[in-house]
């Protein structure tokens, strides 16, 4: 898979990372990414909305979801994302709503 991050985005992960860096290390910075970008890319290969050879661009969306938007049609899907206070196997965290064109499901996604 090809994964394109926006800089709003990388941004985004570089501040909360950084945040507490002096006191905790790497630490933050790695629970930032896995936050804003792991645990999302994974809830969407879970869902099938990402599949091998696909091309995918991540960027912030609404009210702290992460966009993710698949290359070959355009369709797109936000997932949002974890509090920091969240663990491994939360799964009451993610909202989903996927739209191609005019369009729009919440709480699934087109499997192709």
């Amino acid at each position: 898979m090809e994964i394109i991050v926006n800089p709003p985005l990388l941004s985004q992960v570089l501040r909360e990372g950084s945040a507490h860096a002096d006191e905790f290390g790497a630490r933050p910075m790695r629970r930032a990414a896995q936050r804003y970008v792991e645990d999302p890319l994974s809830d969407v290969i879970l869902q099938r909305f990402l599949k091998k050879g696909d091309s995918a661009v991540l960027d912030v969306g609404s009210e702290r979801s992460i966009r993710i938007t698949r290359k070959r049609d355009g369709a797109h899907i936000e997932v949002a994302v974890e509090d920091s206070g969240g663990g491994i196997g939360d799964v009451g965290r993610a909202k989903r709503a996927f739209t191609n064109g005019e369009n729009a499901m919440t709480g699934s996604v087109e499997r192709t």
